[in-house]
């Protein structure tokens, strides 16, 4: 729903409410710019639509009234569809959280419209600026890359006025949209705690470079460093990009791992993706899991439970997908709601960390 039709909404459900009456004067452009955090051209357009329809009616010099209040007021039936823009959609941890979006948008009456990126911030750009002409009634978004700059800014800025958008599981740091996510940097931190109560003190990540949750996560491992007054070494951190699969990283840089392995008795990877191909990488080495050396893995996906049980940072994928599609159709009926929300990490112990001696 575009976002005028949003405001005209607020202004509908007040007047259907008795909150406001025929012959009263609504609230001047300015104050409903500031309360529904929308532009002064936005609220325009939405008296205009309103006006056209003979509920509105405006006097020059005096304000704006109520005319004649709708009988009755229906979402038009092209505004119930979702676009849903994921950076995968068929593996890891994403089926999880795209069937939870799509269950709850079916039971809050909206059609979901899914659409993929390959975690590619060009194809992001192309995927929505094909979505500015479209009739969606508002848009879950998974950002792709996100410590890399976006081609054009002020797209995301014009979708914002146009569309109600809550971001999933990451944010862009210079664009504010509304993000339900887990809060990252509190699970590297567990993560590494973890390891460091299990007297490992010589740790090693595998971190993503490309991705703010790759940062989030680090900044979490050297919060539980420091605590430890643990000096954290640029040595200690390796890192790869959305260029270079785990297993190819892992078979690239080889000599480069198995010298850093030497001096660390337990390893943080970004996620259970890395941890996986990790705990092949190791056995094809001779080191052994835990009993040479210790690995957390994050997200708790299948991967993590297949062969060689992972210890790891559970992502609650199916609580995300349902929040986020939960807080998008709020937003869509209320442009005041506050749908931001980060689930707090948990750790689940398996069979790949051992107490260090």
């Amino acid at each position: 729903m575009a976002k005028y039709l949003q405001v005209s909404d607020w202004i509908l459900s007040n007047i259907t409410e008795n909150n406001l009456k025929q012959g009263d004067n609504i609230p001047p452009e300015l104050q409903l710019s500031q309360t529904l955090h929308v532009s002064r051209q936005t609220v325009r357009k939405a008296i205009e639509h309103l006006a056209s329809k003979g509920i509105l009616t405006t006097i020059q010099g005096s304000g704006t009234y109520v005319a004649h209040p709708p009988k009755i007021h229906t979402v038009p039936v092209s505004s119930q569809n979702i676009a849903v823009i994921t950076t995968y959609l068929d593996s890891y941890i994403f089926p999880q959280k795209i069937s939870a979006i799509y269950d709850a948008l079916a039971r809050a009456g909206f059609l979901m419209n899914l659409l993929g990126t390959n975690n590619s911030a060009e194809t992001e750009h192309y995927v929505l600026s094909s979505l500015l002409d479209k009739d969606f009634a508002g848009i879950i978004l998974e950002p792709s890359r996100t410590t890399l700059p976006r081609i054009q800014p002020e797209l995301y800025r014009q979708l914002k006025e146009t569309f109600p958008i809550v971001l999933i599981d990451c944010n862009y740091s210079d664009i504010n949209l509304p993000r339900i996510a887990l809060d990252d940097r509190e699970g590297g931190y567990l993560a590494t705690k973890h390891l460091l109560e299990h007297g490992h003190h010589d740790i090693m990540h595998i971190g993503k470079l490309d991705d703010l949750q790759g940062i989030y996560r680090y900044q979490g491992y050297l919060r539980a460093l420091q605590e430890y007054q643990m000096i954290p070494r640029e040595t200690n951190v390796l890192w790869y990009t959305n260029e270079t699969s785990p297993s190819m990283f892992l078979d690239v840089q080889e000599e480069r791992v198995l010298a850093c392995l030497e001096n660390h008795s337990a390893i943080f990877c970004y996620n259970d993706l890395m941890a996986s191909a990790l705990l092949a990488f190791l056995q094809d080495h001779g080191i052994r899991v835990p009993d040479d050396m210790s690995v957390i893995g994050y997200d708790d996906s299948p991967l993590a439970r297949q062969g060689t049980q992972l210890t790891t940072i559970v992502h609650p994928s199916v609580e995300i997908g349902l929040k986020t599609a939960e807080n998008l159709v709020k937003l869509i009926h209320d442009p005041t709601f506050d749908a931001n929300y980060t689930f707090t990490p948990k750790l689940v112990e398996r069979d790949t960390v051992k107490d260090h001696i």
